[in-house]
């Protein structure tokens, strides 16, 4: 995997039980990778 640079956490899609997905979002040399890391 290319070098990245975590920028943010954000919430987006849907979790169940009216939650959201949290994703990480990095800066990679190869463009941007949103990793799940569970629910908001």
């Amino acid at each position: 995997m290319a070098p990245c640079q975590y920028l943010f956490e954000f919430c987006a899609g849907d979790c169940g039980n009216g939650k959201q997905l949290k994703w990480k979002k990095y800066a990679c040399d190869n463009g941007n990778k949103d990793v799940y890391v569970g629910c908001c």
